[in-house]
């Protein structure tokens, strides 16, 4: 038994070390190539140097393997202890070893193809442990990582225990077995096949999941992916149970495939392409949804109202829930029957909505986007939501119903297209909204258009009717084939336009029982309106070469009768209205013209509208016109109109010009009932807005000035303001506040217009220097109405300037008190004074202050009791020119 020992410097090379021959290398030593045969031993202390090829069947321990092209193979029934394998060397144990333990990977390459090496150290970078096949095992020593470069590959049948890596480092596994894996910060584990045991990904891990392997999350230590773990799901590649939450990110790419279910929680993104068939998708409130393009058939997509689908996705499977917003985003639905549906999705401006065919849409929102229904799609419940600017086109083959619910119409602002061969049925068009039916559409059923709502044809529509169901309503036809659907429900306001017929082209319009024709130079087009013979009618230009017609109620306010409901210009003397006391007869019938524009006060001869159900439920039955001083019934008391007046439900209608009204005296001055509301038995009421000359009612007098016995005229603020306000409680809205100001813009102005402002304020004092040739100066202000300023129930319509009590004149020698109340000074612009001796001006009040001694310094002091608020501007009122 021979022991040789490799001193500090000393190289060996090519040697063999038989049974029971020993070689000790020292600390800088070095072996270049050796043979171990069995029962020889390579001991190698802390800096001993193997390089070349080495074969060991004996034993080895200690000492460094170095440089590229190293090798050593270990075979089996060896032993290997505590060796270091260096950047560029390999080692590799080949079957089942006598002993292995504490072989440390630092740079090198360590392959264990078989058997069990019982610790593994890592230190440096880029190393690799490779496992298998064939069984190879190891556990990594504790507080040891795969990091910076340094890699552990496990093939079939290879086991790594404890194998934690981070910081650059990673784990692949082929086929073999991970137990104990933790994958850290900057850690990477890929997953191609094998099998994984207590697997805990902890923040910033990264876990790669290629094809033909199944990550079931519900297996792993770590069963939520959140705190920047990521997964990547690779073609092919398999993610099950996968919860993703704040910070936590899952990437599918395209092939990859999600098993079961995959939420999505506040914070966490799925990254997707496709949702597969069998795969449940839910997007929780604050949950990301990135890249997606198709749900699968068999798949399916929860999506919270926060999700936002960008690009083009197709849905072959179940969409719910999410948004479709902005340009080039759209929601494509195909498929057929129950494995396509989209169902509550909200879509927004600029996004599209397609349901084509096979698929179902149930539920969708309209939000400013656009929703399209192709022939063989089936919606339901889809409706306007939120917003404006939206579309829902109906294409050939659909049909479009919403059972006449005003909660389905189309809603103000937005949209519905029907194209040819498309359908609409029971669909309601609320203020605002537009029905656009092209030609070769269908109208079936009734369609519902209410006021302030839009229908557009262009040529006959089906059999379906058209009701014209509010005041305000409106159908254009925007071509020369008129409809042949019957067309109902006129009312006051409501309007046909002809965009395609001048009205220079119009010679006649010809009304009967049936209908409507009208004559052109062009030819003659009818439309059929039941009734038109009954109602008036006038034609407009729109400005823009289209014509517009509109009625009105020929016959006038209904006034209660022993017989029922009577139009006002068919009763004449003699004929019987009711009145709480009873039937009674009419005495004399007249009647007048006003010209509002031709009137010395314009704005007092506006008429006031109440509109219908803005006393009570249903009253008045319709609008009723009257004139501002016309009286309505209250609590057994007279109030004028124009104090009720709130700018909603009572307001001074501006457009109608010129209007007739009726005088009717009753033997005794008794209320009566007219469209409903109880009134005095004077009657104001017109019928069109757009007619130049309006048949106003109008039964007694012309003014309201102090009741009778019966009905006592009652302007007081005590009882007026609570029927005020009990009035604008019915509209549930607020109506509008002027803007006010405090100041007056007080000042004097002379005989030869100049102006002067006072020099000095002292609390209600204001005093101002006068030239000597000032004899009388006016007091100029601002002025406002009690009853703009403060409401109309204040009956107090006086232009108020300011209230003067005290004015005293300052003289070199002498002082004069002015007294405001003496005509002889206070000249013109003042209102009668009050019992304390202080006067109102009318904002330009003259003051006499007599003539002064040339030279003479002089100061007049007024006391301003009480000034404003004053309205910050003045509305002008522009008057149309009437015919």
């Amino acid at each position: 038994m021979a022991t040789t020992s490799v001193s500090s410097g000393q190289i060996v090379s090519g040697i063999t070390i038989s049974r029971g021959d020993r070689y000790n290398v020292d600390s800088g030593g070095s072996v270049d190539g050796a043979t171990v045969l069995s029962g020889g031993i390579l001991s190698g202390a802390a800096g001993a140097i193997y390089e070349g090829n080495l074969v060991i069947r004996g034993a080895i321990s200690g000492g460094l393997l170095s440089g590229a092209g190293t090798t050593e193979v270990v075979s089996s029934g060896a032993t290997i202890i505590g060796q270091t394998i260096g950047s560029g060397a390999s080692a590799t144990i080949m079957g089942s070893v006598g002993s292995a333990s504490n072989v440390t990977i630092s740079g090198g390459t360590l392959t264990l193809g078989t058997g069990r090496l019982n610790t593994v150290n890592v230190i440096g970078s880029s190393g690799t442990l490779i496992l298998g096949p064939g069984g190879g095992a190891t556990t990594l020593r504790s507080g040891n990582y795969f990091s910076s470069g340094n890699t552990a590959i496990v093939y079939s049948a290879g086991v790594l225990n404890s194998g934690n890596t981070r910081n650059g480092g990673s784990i692949i596994l082929s086929g073999g077995t991970l137990s104990n894996t933790t994958v850290g910060d900057g850690g990477k584990l890929e997953l191609y096949s094998g099998t994984t045991v207590n697997t805990t990904l902890q923040a910033g891990a990264d876990v790669v999941v290629n094809s033909g392997y199944l990550l079931n999350l519900d297996t792993l230590l770590t069963k939520v992916v959140s705190s920047a773990v990521t997964i990547d799901v690779k073609s092919g590649g398999r993610l099950q149970g996968a919860n993703i939450q704040n910070g936590g990110t899952v990437n599918v790419s395209s092939g990859g495939i999600l098993t079961s279910s995959t939420v999505v929680s506040s914070g966490g993104l799925l990254s997707a392409s496709n949702v597969n068939s069998g795969a449940t998708v839910i997007i929780q409130s604050g949950g990301n949804l990135a890249g997606l393009e198709t749900v699968a058939s068999g798949g399916r997509l929860s999506a919270s109202v926060g999700t936002i689908y960008s690009g083009t996705v197709t849905n072959y499977g179940f969409v719910s829930g999410g948004i479709v917003s902005g340009a080039g985003n759209t929601l494509v639905a195909s498929g057929s029957g129950a494995n396509s549906v989209t169902s509550g999705v909200s879509i927004q401006s600029g996004g599209v909505l397609y349901l084509g065919s096979g698929a179902t849409g149930s539920a969708n929102l309209v939000e400013g986007g656009k929703l399209e229904i192709a022939r063989g799609a089936t919606p339901s419940n889809n409706r306007f939501g939120n917003g404006t600017g939206g579309t829902i086109q109906i294409d050939s083959g659909v049909t479009w119903s919403n059972n006449n619910s005003s909660s389905l119409g189309v809603t103000s602002g937005n949209t519905l297209v029907i194209e040819s061969g498309g359908t609409v049925s029971g669909t309601v068009i609320l203020a605002g909204g537009t029905t656009k039916i092209a030609e070769g559409g269908i109208i079936s059923g009734v369609q519902t258009v209410s006021s302030g709502g839009t229908l557009i044809l262009n040529g006959t529509a089906g059999t379906g009717s058209i009701n014209l169901a509010g005041n305000g309503a409106q159908l254009t036809i925007s071509g020369t084939n008129m409809p042949t659907n019957t067309i109902s429900g006129w009312s006051p306001n409501d309007k046909i336009e002809l965009a395609s017929i001048p009205k220079a082209s119009i010679k006649s319009v010809t009304t009967t029982a049936s209908g409507i024709t009208i004559a052109t130079t062009n030819g003659d087009y009818s439309l059929k309106v039941p009734g038109a013979s009954t109602y008036g009618y006038e034609l407009q230009d729109d400005g823009h070469g289209n014509t517009i017609y509109t009625t009105c109620f020929a016959e006038g306010t209904l006034i209660k009768t022993p017989s029922g409901e009577a139009a006002v210009e068919t009763l004449a003397p003699g004929s019987m209205v009711m009145t709480p006391e009873g039937a009674m007869p009419l005495k004399w019938l007249g009647h007048r013209s006003i010209d509002v524009s031709k009137q010395i006060n314009p704005e007092a001869n506006w008429l006031v509208r109440i509109c219908a159900g803005a006393l009570a439920d249903h009253v008045p039955a319709r609008d009723l016109l009257v004139t501002q001083e016309h009286c309505m019934v209250f609590d057994g008391k007279l109030v004028p109109a124009r104090m009720l007046v709130n700018g909603i439900s009572i307001y001074l209608d501006r457009s109608i010009n010129a209007y007739t009204y009726y005088h009717v005296e009753l033997d005794t001055h008794m209320p009566i009932w007219a469209e409903g509301a109880l009134t005095e038995s004077y009657l104001d009421t017109g019928n069109r807005d757009q007619f130049e000359n309006h048949y106003v009612t109008s039964i007694m007098s012309d003014r309201c000035e102090v009741g009778s016995d019966f009905l006592p005229l009652d302007t007081s603020r005590a009882f007026v303001e609570p029927i005020f306000r009990r009035l604008v409680d019915r509209t549930g809205l607020v109506p509008s506040v002027p803007a006010l100001v405090d100041d007056a813009d007080l000042h004097l102005a002379t005989e030869t217009g100049e102006v002067i402002r006072a020099s000095r304020i002292s609390g209600a004092y204001h005093m101002f220097m006068l030239p000597d040739n000032v004899e009388t100066v006016t007091i100029a202000s601002r002025t406002s109405r009690p009853s703009d300023v403060i409401g109309p129930f204040m009956d107090d319509r006086r232009e108020l300037g300011v209230l003067v009590g005290e004015a005293k004149l300052f003289c070199a020698y002498k002082t004069v008190s002015l007294n405001v109340t003496e005509t002889s000074l206070a000249r013109k612009g003042w209102y009668e004074s009050d019992a304390l001796g202080r006067r109102w001006t009318n904002g330009a009040a003259s003051l006499h202050i007599g003539s002064a001694t040339q030279g003479e310094p002089r100061m007049l002091t007024l006391q301003i009791l009480s000034q404003g608020p004053y309205l910050r501007e003045v509305q002008q009122t522009v008057l149309r020119a009437t015919a």
